[in-house]
């Protein structure tokens, strides 16, 4: 299964934990990005950022162990992730913005978020799925969808304020026991 990562930012202490499961995930450099001499000593922020096409399936759903890993190797790390979709089904977006709920939700081949046509017609059918559907296009779910334009527009503000410019950037990531 393929998965796309972007890190937006991560604090220094941290990058280098990030980039060893990273690493351990099968993640690459995305086709086009030049990585430095020593990659294994530089993470990727921006876009492209990463991908990997030998993942297990649903890496980023609730079975999944890899949007876990990322954000114990770096809670303060702004990143996203996500999966297109496969047999069928729609796949999976998975936002981390510091000090907030982990954003998931179902996403398209681009990893923009989007609700079911399917998921909503069965929920109208059936009386007690109502509040979902309420909840998916007005309450959380609208503002899930509001925080991950959010969590795209505070990355790139963030970026920016570090004179990102729009490209690429590796950034030394030493090995946790290097951080002193």
């Amino acid at each position: 299964m393929t998965v796309y990562l972007h890190v937006y930012d991560v604090p220094s202490a941290q990058a280098g934990a990030l980039r060893q499961v990273i690493a351990a995930a099968g993640l690459v450099p995305d086709e086009g990005v030049s990585p430095p001499d020593d990659e294994l000593a530089y993470l990727l922020l921006g876009e492209p950022g990463y991908m990997g096409s030998d993942l297990p399936c649903c890496a980023l759903d609730d079975d999944g162990d890899l949007r876990y890993e990322l954000e114990d190797a770096a809670p303060d790390a702004l990143w996203e992730a996500w999966e297109p979709p496969h047999h069928g089904e729609l796949g999976t977006l998975v936002i981390h913005v510091p000090g907030q709920e982990m954003y998931i939700a179902a996403c398209d081949g681009e990893g923009e978020p989007v609700v079911s046509a399917v998921w909503l017609l069965d929920a109208l059918g059936h009386p007690d799925k109502v509040d979902a559907v309420r909840r998916e296009l007005t309450g959380d779910g609208a503002l899930q969808v509001l925080a991950a334009a959010a969590a795209d527009d505070l990355a790139q503000r963030q970026l920016t304020a570090a004179g990102w410019c729009g490209e690429p950037q590796w950034v030394l990531a030493p090995a946790p026991e290097e951080v002193w």
